[in-house]
Parts: structure tokens; sequence; C-alpha cells
């Protein structure tokens, strides 16, 4: 039995939306958003960091540092965990 829909034709499927859209709708409602809400949400917590977080150049610097870091610690571990079985002689 196929499908008693009432169609004699085949059924169109929409395509699932691309990354491109996704981002393009994505950016288009937070920009929205940061333009609307004055006095909530993200423009409250821009002015509160801003207020309140006095970051140096040192904090920053050691920011970079550790994110290099990290990105090393990921390589060596991705290396050690997918390396051949060849070098176990």
């Amino acid at each position: 039995m196929s499908g008693d829909n009432g169609d004699s034709g085949p059924v169109e499927v929409e395509p699932m939306p691309g990354y491109l859209y996704l981002i393009n709708r994505a950016s288009t409602v937070m920009s929205g958003a940061w333009r609307d809400c004055s006095s909530c949400g993200l423009e409250l917590s821009k002015r509160t960091l801003l207020d309140n977080a006095y970051i140096t150049f040192t904090e920053i610097a050691l920011f970079f540092f550790c994110a290099f870091l990290w990105t090393q610690v990921r390589r060596g571990l991705t290396e050690s965990l997918f390396q051949d079985g060849d070098d176990a002689d």
C-alpha cells in the first residue's frame, strides 16, 4: 500500500538550509537583539563588564599564552592518540 494522502505525484521534500543561511539568519537575529535592547541583555552585560572589569595587558598576554599552550597540548595528545601501530617495534 503506497500512501493514502490523495496525491498521485511524488512528495517534494524541502531541502535542509545550508550553513550560509544559518549564519546569516543568526547574525541578523543577534544584531537585531543588540540594537533593540538598550537596558537588558547584551547592553547591560557590556556596561557591567566595562564598569567592573579592569583588564591589564599582562592578563591579555597571559590569556593568549594559555590559549597557545592549550592548543599545543591538544595537538600533542591528538598525535599520541591517533599514531600508527607501526611505531611500536
